[in-house]
């Protein structure tokens, strides 16, 4: 018992340092999360695209999209700004981080307002070339309910 409740410490304490020799750092995967909310915002489809994994999976009140879908409906949104606050990152694996946080986002999706505070998460997965891809993202929009 006593083995098995040091093992566990030891790997407590060593698990952030894995973390941190993988590049996962936690504020570089907050600002790659940013990033993608910024490169939305500008439309810019090809940079959108390359941050996500090919089995991405995005999750919204309007439904599922897959990366092709995502992109299509770029055209779609009018994201007029977004902030973040309460964001933080969970570290399942040296090869894992999940962004969690409070987004309030100004803007339209075909002419629709969808402002509002949003509760979100993403998935970000480091690829075997040392590139975070996004996997999944979430968004639920507070008091919806």
């Amino acid at each position: 018992m006593k083995k098995a409740i040091l093992f566990s410490l030891a790997a407590l304490v060593t698990a952030p340092l894995l973390v941190l020799a993988a590049g996962g750092d936690d504020n570089s995967v907050m600002e790659l999360e940013k990033k993608a909310w910024d490169i939305y915002k500008n439309r810019q489809a090809d940079a959108y695209k390359a941050l996500l994994a090919p089995t991405y999976t995005g999750i919204y009140d309007v439904g599922m999209k897959d990366v092709q879908k995502e992109v299509a409906d770029m055209n779609d949104v009018e994201l007029r700004g977004v902030s973040f606050s309460d964001m933080h990152v969970i570290h399942p694996s040296k090869k894992v981080a999940i962004v969690i946080y409070k987004a309030d986002v100004q803007g339209a999706l075909k002419g629709k307002d969808f402002s509002g505070p949003y509760n979100c998460s993403s998935v970000w997965m480091n690829d075997k070339g040392g590139k975070w891809l996004c996997v999944l993202h979430t968004e639920v929009k507070v008091g919806t309910q």
